[in-house]
């Protein structure tokens, strides 16, 4: 596999290319939610490894490390059994300058406590180890985990480019699709694909039923997802991308319900900023079933 059987914006590509030509010894992969980023990673680690990124979970060199379902956070204790594994060394290949993968999926869920235990790993490296990191924004993260990676933004690519990756799909379904996921490659990929367990996916189909509730059984669904932190960002990312795209339609027919769609997008980024800042979920779920006004 070839970074060609991606669909990645130019930059993102050539970026992408260059490292895989000349790895180093940590990466940080940064982009909005469903921008593909671990897919990127998956392809990184499938490339270094020598290997196909489906038998990637069967292969003893790549180590995945995400949140723990029952958990909130990334524990140290995760980042504590990973030093110890990277502490054996992996037998090398010829030819290969990394013969070890670790992926940290979104790595924005690590405890402060991991991210400094993590420390240990990237001032200290393995040799033939990479270690990724995916975020959505590295402002996630430690300046101090932050400073000692190589980083790469995952752009979202353009409709053209899209349209001409998804050939084999009608291009009403692909500008559909592009549309509401905002050129994220990842969650247009799975919109296309049919892919029913895409989280994001998920949270856009939450969030059209949402949207058609009355105030009542909005915060009778927003009590059961504020329970999970994480879950709640993946729903309010979902809504924030549905009503851009009936903000743009609304705009582009002149009808009179666009201010009611612009007042509930600026109720949706604010509940995203407040989860971000710690606030009581519960309250912000309070607060944002009551100030839709959609």
């Amino acid at each position: 596999m070839n970074s060609g059987q991606l669909l990645l914006h130019n930059a993102t590509r050539s970026q992408i290319d260059t490292f895989t030509a000349s790895p180093g010894s940590a990466l940080l992969l940064t982009g909005q939610a469903g921008s593909g980023k671990k897919t990127v990673a998956k392809y990184l680690a499938a490339t270094l490894l020598g290997s196909e990124v489906d038998r990637l979970d069967k292969q003893s060199h790549f180590l995945l490390i995400n949140k723990p379902e029952a958990k909130t956070e990334i524990p140290i204790e995760s980042i504590r059994q990973l030093i110890n594994k990277v502490s054996l060394k992996a037998p090398t290949a010829a030819g290969r300058p990394i013969n070890r993968v670790v992926l940290i999926q979104d790595a924005q869920h690590l405890s402060i406590e991991a991210q400094n235990a993590l420390l240990k790993l990237l001032e200290e490296p393995p040799a033939g180890t990479l270690l990724v990191l995916t975020a959505a924004n590295e402002d996630d993260l430690l300046p101090t985990v932050v400073s000692r990676v190589q980083k790469i933004y995952i752009s979202q690519p353009s409709l053209v480019d899209s349209i001409n990756f998804f050939d084999t799909h009608p291009k009403s379904a692909v500008d559909s699709a592009w549309r509401l996921s905002q050129g994220g490659a990842g969650l247009l990929s799975a919109i296309l694909s049919q892919e029913a367990t895409h989280p994001l996916k998920i949270a856009v189909e939450q969030a059209k039923s949402f949207i058609s509730q009355k105030t009542y059984q909005r915060l009778i669904s927003l009590q059961k997802i504020s329970k999970n932190k994480a879950e709640l960002i993946t729903f309010l990312d979902g809504l924030a991308k549905v009503l851009g795209v009936l903000h743009a339609q609304s705009l582009a027919s002149n009808r009179p319900n666009s201010s009611k769609i612009l007042l509930s997008r600026q109720a949706v980024e604010q509940a995203i900023k407040s989860v971000q800042n710690n606030t009581n979920t519960r309250l912000v779920s309070l607060q944002l079933a009551l100030n839709i006004p959609l």
